[in-house]
């Protein structure tokens, strides 16, 4: 129990408070802990390196088992501790969904924070921009007004039966997209094939039509519904379809506590990925050109390079074929895509010997082959923009 776990912390993070309230609600009192200083540079401490190697806070172990990743390790303690404490999980599945939803929403409402709170020391001083920080809090804003909206709604009402089947669901998606790929996916996985499904255009700013809008007021894609459950979210998608759907069609989330510990890391770890592979390949797309540098081009790019290694090391230190160790998981359903992103995107096959094994081991499972983007078959080739990397 609670004496087998350590959590290294920090004061004021977030990320760190998160995993403190779960083993709170789960009744999981006495663990070891150590207060950690980021003004003392601490989180970047060997202790922590050792456990840690992204240097960050909280770092937490359960025995041999490690998960990082604060999301990660909420989920794993709700599901290795379900009848301990306070349910985390709600069994209503128009409530699960929603839980899903806001809590994937939570990861957006912080990053935008951060992008305004912690401007200054993100930024080098060569590159800041009175622009930038001022888009930033119009952005910040913008989502601030979102979760006011959220909150004045009522709760979901009456309970969507999870007997309603892919008939059911709607899914507006884009080509090339890896969030749409992996609902897609999870789609298959759990055989749920016959769904309402539409395919838009990003070039057409078809994800901003009124028919988009409706499902998502941040004009994204994917928008799924099931029922009445708006699920836009694509990791919330996929843990609700595993949930709501655990016996039908391939189990996407392992029984063995280990195996479960490194999915949920992993998947998290993937945001990671998918976040500093955009920084590199959207650079000229986000940043205004009065507010470009080659030396902020430079920097994301040594940043994406350094979360490659990360990736190929786990790969190489892996217990089986894919993320999680000998099954096909969640892990898979998530960042798949996003690695497929890469090498559609030029990342060198000969630089990355294990990232390419893993990419080319799973090209041919039905739930990836079916769904490949279709734009992706027309041009195999893709773009060169991560050859150098």
């Amino acid at each position: 129990m609670a004496q087998d776990m350590t959590l290294l912390w920090g004061s004021g993070s977030p990320p760190c408070w998160r995993v403190m309230i779960a083993l709170e609600e789960k009744n999981l009192q006495g663990y070891n802990q150590k207060l950690l200083s980021f003004e003392k540079m601490e989180h970047k401490s060997q202790e922590v390196l050792d456990i840690n190697p992204r240097g960050q806070l909280p770092t937490f172990k359960h025995g041999d088992i490690t998960v990082n990743e604060s999301y990660a390790a909420c989920f794993y303690l709700e599901s290795q501790f379900k009848s301990q404490g306070n349910k985390l999980i709600p069994d209503s599945p128009a409530e699960q969904a929603l839980m899903y939803q806001r809590m994937f929403e939570g990861l957006t409402f912080y990053e935008k924070l951060i992008a305004v709170v912690y401007y200054d020391w993100f930024v080098p001083e060569g590159e800041k921009h009175d622009s930038a920080l001022q888009r930033n809090k119009e952005v910040l804003g913008t989502e601030l007004k979102l979760w006011e909206g959220y909150l004045q709604k009522p709760l979901p009402g009456a309970a969507l039966h999870s007997d309603t089947m892919a008939k059911d669901m709607t899914l507006l998606w884009g080509s090339g997209s890896p969030p749409c790929w992996r609902v897609m996916i999870a789609l298959e996985e759990k055989n749920l094939q016959g769904y309402n499904k539409k395919l838009l255009s990003f070039e057409k700013m078809e994800h901003k039509s009124p028919e988009v809008m409706s499902m998502n007021p941040r004009g994204q894609l994917p928008s799924f519904k099931h029922g009445n459950s708006v699920l836009n979210e694509s990791y919330g998608a996929c843990m609700y379809l595993e949930s709501q759907f655990k016996s039908q069609g391939n189990k996407l989330i392992p029984d063995c506590p280990v195996e479960q510990a490194q999915m949920y890391q992993r998947m998290f770890e993937g945001l990671t990925l998918s976040q500093k592979t955009g920084d590199v390949i959207y650079y000229n797309w986000k940043v205004p050109e009065g507010e470009r540098h080659d030396s902020a081009v430079k920097r994301n790019k040594e940043s994406l390079s350094a979360e490659l290694k990360l990736w190929e090391g786990y790969l190489q230190k892996a217990s089986g074929s894919f993320l999680a160790g000998k099954t096909f998981s969640l892990a898979d359903v998530t960042v798949y895509p996003s690695i497929a992103y890469l090498f559609q995107f030029g990342l060198s096959e000969e630089r990355y010997p294990k990232l390419t094994a893993y990419y080319n081991s799973l090209k041919d499972r039905p739930s990836i082959k079916t769904t490949r983007p279709p734009t992706w078959l027309e041009s195999p080739q893709g773009q060169s923009i991560l050859k150098d990397i």
